[in-house]
């Protein structure tokens, strides 16, 4: 469920465990998330390594709404917002469709085709390239690789060997 939602909310205030692992588990797959605390609870201590990292504190259930409102809105825009154009939100949801056929398309033309090289064919930057095709993974795409190095493939495509093919090791490492 972490994966499929648009981003995660975690009340660390009591430091429950449950609440502890499933934060650990968004951050390690790199999903977005947002942390909300109380200051005003008497054991209430953010880790050391939690420290840095924006939070929403509210103090009250009133300025929790408040702050979940706040966020909601950054995150998707009010309902009827003015400042957003009627149907914008549906707009963009066929663009991101349509990009994430396209990419189909160009990862079975292309089998270990970098982020890089996609988001040139697509015309985009890296960053939307990463967003457009990363709810692909794991379902219509696989990758091979770590990090600058991976390579995306069609599962019917992936490479015998499971890692990066010998033509491009020189690629690789430059």
């Amino acid at each position: 469920m972490i994966k499929l939602s648009g981003f995660g909310i975690f009340d660390i205030t009591n430091w429950n465990p449950n609440v502890a692992l499933e934060l650990g588990i968004a951050i390690g797959l790199g999903e977005d998330y947002y942390v909300l605390f109380d200051p005003t609870k008497e054991e209430s201590v953010i880790p050391t390594d939690l420290g840095g990292i924006d939070r929403l504190e509210y103090r009250d259930f009133t300025s929790l709404k408040e702050g979940l409102r706040r966020l909601l809105k950054q995150q998707f825009g009010a309902p009827g917002d003015p400042d957003l154009p009627t149907g914008a939100g549906h707009e963009l949801n066929r663009l991101i469709d349509r990009l994430r056929i396209q990419a189909l398309h160009l990862v079975s033309r292309e089998p270990g085709i970098q982020i890089g090289g996609i988001a040139a064919s697509l015309a985009v930057e890296v960053a939307h390239a990463q967003t457009i095709v990363r709810p692909l993974v794991g379902d219509s795409l696989e990758t091979r690789g770590t990090r600058r190095g991976t390579r995306y493939y069609r599962p019917a495509d992936l490479p015998a060997s499971g890692g990066i093919l010998e033509t491009n090791r020189d690629e690789a490492s430059a």
